[in-house]
């Protein structure tokens, strides 16, 4: 296909901006270590995975992160020196049934240890997710590729194909100059596109019409010549394949093959020879004397339908092409970025050549990847601050709204409920939700019971008011009221209590009588009684026993009876009259 003009253009310079375009803006959607991938459950966009370059993956539901796998705490944990580390993931066609996903990193074992793997293999596993976690004993080794010598030119992508199979993406081994020739090697697996069925065989099988099945060449390649395609992908709409191929000094392409509706299965892309190492973007390549590329034939490549120059980047991100309706201006478009350049850019895809090609308005910090969720909604991931956003347009994108769910408890030793946006708790205590509803909750006690505050999602003792930007659990405890110390007259609890506007008299017996707030009237009788007043203006009188008798917080009248009796005022000034026996006075 020597046929094919690519079109260079420096990415700064010469990409025009679009005409009338409408704004496009980054939402964030957070910050993450050195994020390198992303990507959503394939039945729930709201659920993404972040793939962080040092081995973990991360869960991002609404404002609610997990780590869903954590890959440095493996027997063989990912090394990520240089371009190395846990590159992508990719979902199995059946993933909300069977839990199946695909990680693809490099290998950090004791280089030259079998046991362990050498330092900087390529590796393919299959985990099984369990809820929101997959726990690292459900690994399933599939593919491990050598690549110890060198750190670089890893490829890394993994996607699922229009055809269920899955697609992984190597690097030429490394170094400068494919030194090794792996990019037109078919007996090597480094530098190629190859496609296997990870759900027959073990631990994959080979499709059959792969295209080297039968014949030389190793049966899983299915397309070559590729110096170090970190990013590629199927257009979700047509099933077209799009290459962005990391370039040597000289050129950055993008390589197109569109899918054939009239056979099946998928077949963009089978057997193509994109060209290195014999070809870099447009341009002959030939490496130092005695080198494979040395000897390349001129003839049988598929060109680029798109490349640009260095010094105007310097590596490549291929991303996707855009079907998110939001995004007006840039669907059906491509879209990509340089690493060095960090402006996004976009292109029409079309045979021979590419058209159209811009700069889209968006510069990003050192962009590592694009991503793109189940409902084409696009995503950039930056490794110099760490953040990802989802790139977004004036328009909606058309993905049903993100659904949480509100969970309502009742704690705690008294009674009550809890109301508002469709809870009544107890009863009712649960309620879908979707993104971005306001939620109040009135929180009401039964009689004779208190309400003690929120706990979970809400705090306070108010209407507990929250947004749905994630699951949330909130639990309201109502207890009872502590009860009420019984009243103490010289610190011993009250036998007597005084009744409001009645003479209250004691028993013949030991009394500890104590007033009321108001004027009382309190005589002792028999036995050594207590008599204490706690409202103002009260008339206390001691009886036959040795009696204590004290004033309350107003001028009150405190009188002996005949034994020796103890009268002391209160707060205010108070009148003693001593009685027949020796009586003691204080605060009259």
């Amino acid at each position: 296909m020597w046929g094919r003009v690519s079109v260079l253009l420096a990415l700064a310079g010469a990409l025009a901006a679009p005409a009338g375009a409408g704004a496009l803006t980054l939402d964030p959607i957070g910050t993450f270590s050195s994020p390198v991938y992303v990507t959503s459950d394939p039945a729930n966009a709201h659920r993404l995975f972040v793939v962080e370059k040092a081995g973990t993956i991360q869960l991002q539901e609404g404002d609610r992160r997990t780590t869903f796998l954590d890959l440095t705490a493996a027997p063989t944990p990912p090394s990520s020196t240089g371009e190395r580390g846990l590159l992508s993931m990719a979902f199995a066609d059946d993933f909300e049934t069977s839990g199946r996903f695909y990680v693809f990193y490099t290998l950090g074992g004791t280089a030259g240890t079998a046991a362990l793997g050498d330092l900087g293999d390529l590796q393919v596993d299959e985990y099984t997710a369990s809820g929101d976690g997959a726990s690292l004993s459900s690994r399933r080794p599939l593919l491990t590729i050598e690549h110890s010598s060198q750190t670089n030119h890893n490829g890394g992508q993994l996607q699922l194909g229009p055809d269920g199979y899955l697609y992984i993406a190597t690097g030429d081994g490394g170094s400068g100059g494919d030194p090794d020739g792996n990019g037109q090697n078919l007996n090597s697996l480094l530098g190629k596109l190859l496609r296997i069925d990870p759900s027959q065989g073990s631990p994959y099988a080979v499709p059959p019409d792969n295209p080297f099945v039968g014949v030389a060449g190793a049966d899983e390649i299915w397309s070559y010549g590729l110096r170090n395609p970190w990013r590629f992908s199927f257009d979700r709409l047509t099933g077209d394949l799009l290459i962005g191929d990391v370039g040597q000094g000289l050129r950055e392409e993008v390589d197109y093959e569109p899918d054939d509706p009239n056979l099946a299965p998928s077949n963009a892309g089978r057997g193509d020879n994109f060209g290195w190492d014999c070809r870099e973007g447009e341009l002959a390549y030939t490496g130092p004397p005695g080198s494979p590329s040395a000897a390349c034939p001129m003839t049988g490549f598929t060109e680029p339908v798109f490349t640009y120059a260095h010094p105007a980047g310097c590596s490549i991100t291929g991303g996707y092409v855009v079907r998110d309706e939001s995004l007006v201006e840039l669907f059906g478009r491509y879209v990509l970025v340089d690493l060095c350049a960090g402006n996004v850019g976009s292109i029409v895809p079309a045979l021979p050549t590419a058209t159209d090609p811009r700069l889209d308005g968006i510069s990003v910090s050192s962009p590592s990847s694009f991503g793109e969720d189940a409902c084409g909604r696009i995503y950039i991931a930056e490794l110099g601050d760490g953040a990802v956003s989802r790139v977004a347009g004036d328009e909606a994108d058309g993905c049903p709204p993100a659904e949480f769910t509100l969970t309502v408890d009742v704690t705690g030793t008294g009674t009550g409920t809890v109301d508002g946006s469709g809870i009544s708790c107890p009863g009712d205590c649960d309620e879908d939700l979707q993104e971005g509803d306001e939620v109040t909750l009135i929180a009401t006690p039964a009689p004779g019971s208190t309400f003690g505050g929120w706990d979970g999602d809400c705090s306070g003792t108010s209407s507990c008011e929250l947004v749905s930007n994630g699951d949330r659990s909130v639990s309201a405890e109502f207890g009872q009221p502590e009860p009420e110390s019984p009243p103490t007259c010289a610190r011993e609890e009250a036998t007597i209590l005084a009744q409001p506007g009645k003479v209250t008299v004691g028993t013949p017996g030991v009394d500890f009588i104590v007033g009321t707030s108001g004027q009382d009237e309190i005589r002792a009788l028999q036995g050594n009684d207590a008599i204490c007043g706690l409202g103002a203006g009260d008339r206390l009188r001691g009886g036959g026993g040795a009696d204590t008798v004290k004033g309350g917080r107003g001028r009150d009248r405190l009188g002996g009876g005949a034994g020796t009796d103890h009268l002391a005022g209160g707060p205010g000034r108070d009148v003693c009259v001593g009685g027949p026996g020796r009586d003691t006075k204080r605060s009259c």
